[in-house]
């Protein structure tokens, strides 16, 4: 009677073990999804998203044994996944008291300061407050975390120069489009990554302390809770022993 116990035990845990596995294999997949960043997650010449962002969020969902995939996205069309679908990781977000409870946050990917930037030859450009900008265009990434935070501070629509993404303000700005534009990176010369020749015409003319913060890698709110739990515990094993140090700090 024993044995025949143990049987039918060993028998429950092989069967639990293989529903657990189809389970896991028939599982929709993580969608990860980011917006093209000059330093952090970007389109490499043979297509593959890369970057330590990128690197660092394909290390969380290896971990936690999640089918997953990632692609880059104009930030309004990432936003608008994260807030209508379910497995969907954006990343990085700055985790601000409006997007809170619309998340569930997994983890930084990086600490991170604003700046406003310009052209070294427009001598005339000098700012000693934020609003000493506010007669100036700005280029800004549309929905961002910038965009949201001039419009609260009331500067006004005509003077706030949408674009989806870095690249396509900093080559406005090199064009004379716009007399400056937000970055978000913490060393300003990274935003030429794709123009190297860039960061000899271009200058940091004002630090936003207002707008210190951190971004986040986070799953829309109709991901299941085990999903969340599964890439929370992988991310805090990576912080635990020294892998989130060794992709963000050799790789920002």
């Amino acid at each position: 009677m024993i044995r025949n116990a143990a049987t039918a035990l060993l028998t429950y845990a092989l069967a639990t073990c293989i529903f657990l596995a189809y389970a896991v294999a028939k599982a929709e997949p993580v969608h990860a999804v980011a917006e093209e960043d000059a330093v952090l997650h970007y389109t490499a010449p043979g297509g593959e998203v890369a970057g330590p962002g990128a690197k660092l969020v394909r290390e969380v969902l290896r971990r936690a044994g999640l089918q997953y995939d990632l692609k880059i996205y104009p930030w309004p069309r990432a936003c608008m996944m994260a807030q209508t679908q379910s497995n969907i990781l954006i990343f990085s977000m700055a985790r601000t008291r409006e997007r809170e409870d619309k998340f569930k946050w997994v983890g930084e990917v990086i600490p991170v300061e604003f700046r406003l930037i310009k052209l070294k030859s427009r001598t005339d450009i000098t700012l000693r407050t934020l609003d000493d900008a506010r007669k100036y265009s700005i280029g800004v990434i549309n929905q961002d975390v910038a965009h949201r935070f001039f419009v609260k501070k009331g500067f006004l629509a005509d003077k706030l120069d949408l674009a989806p993404n870095s690249d396509l303000n900093l080559e406005k700005l090199l064009l004379g489009r716009t007399d400056l534009m937000v970055a978000s990176a913490s060393n300003p010369r990274s935003i030429c990554r794709h123009k190297p020749n860039a960061c000899d015409k271009i200058d940091t003319v004002f630090k936003i302390d207002e707008m210190k913060t951190s971004l986040y890698m986070a799953f829309s709110e109709a991901t299941p809770d085990s999903v969340v739990t599964r890439a929370r515990h992988a991310y805090d094993t990576m912080r635990a022993d020294g892998t989130w140090d060794r992709i963000m700090k050799g790789g920002y």
